[in-house]
């Protein structure tokens, strides 16, 4: 039988999907819900930049990094996985950096996270997230899990040269990317009590869990989501 917390917790997550598209409704009603700590996470008219994904696509990674290459403070939307950040972001004329991986992947790496998630209901919210940024690639910049984690100062690049901007660009090394795990892992430790299934970075306890996952997804679905990363990961501005 569903418990009371877990019939909340579902409702609150179907609602967030119904006006997740939506900014006009979106950003009143999760300003109105959300804790106060998390309403910094919301496109502002203090926004300097939004960087958005559907989660596990190298979210954190990207934020801090970014952080860490600034010398000074930024005000960046981000975290949220819905589109209406994007949306909302390309209405207010603001660089949009939009974090995209390969759908099996992300899912599985959700799914790791998450235990109980349905495969097919993340896969149906994968495709749904990526089929309204297709519909305004040419408006934002697109970055692949790989690119941002590998070299993620040419990501940057390519904002400052599609939006006119000048943020500092982040130096791919390896004690660079250090202090960004690092960080990460404090956040960690803050967000998630530490909790090695949910770290944003390289674990071996997760990569384990990944690996022996058995999943079965709709076939359908799965080969709309492979044709809409592809078609993506194709678009010009990438």
């Amino acid at each position: 039988m569903e418990s009371r917390m877990d019939f909340l917790h579902n409702l609150k997550q179907s609602l967030r999907y119904q006006v997740a598209p939506y900014p006009d409704l979106f950003i009143p009603i999760y300003n109105l819900l959300a804790p106060d700590r998390n309403r910094d996470l919301l496109v502002s008219k203090e926004t300097e930049i939004v960087i958005e994904g559907f989660p596990r696509s190298g979210n954190t990674f990207a934020v801090v990094a970014f952080l860490h290459a600034q010398s000074k403070e930024v005000k960046i939307a981000h975290h949220l996985h819905v589109e209406a950040q994007i949306l909302e972001g390309i209405k207010r004329r603001l660089p949009v950096l939009v974090l995209i991986r390969e759908p099996i992947a992300a899912i599985r790496s959700l799914s790791v996270r998450y235990p109980n998630i349905s495969v097919d209901s993340a896969l149906e919210q994968y495709v749904r997230f990526y089929t309204i940024v297709a519909g305004v690639s040419n408006k934002v910049v697109i970055a692949d899990f790989n690119e941002i984690t590998t070299n993620f100062g040419q990501v940057i690049m390519r904002v400052n040269k599609k939006f006119g901007r000048d943020f500092s660009v982040f130096e791919h090394t390896p004690k660079n990317v250090g202090k960004v795990f690092q960080e990460i892992e404090q956040i960690n430790q803050l967000v998630d009590d530490g909790k090695e299934t949910h770290v944003a970075r390289p674990s071996t306890l997760r990569q384990k869990e990944y690996q022996n996952l058995t999943m079965s997804f709709s076939v359908a679905l799965k080969e709309e989501a492979m044709l809409l990363y592809q078609n993506l990961l194709q678009n010009p501005e990438f």
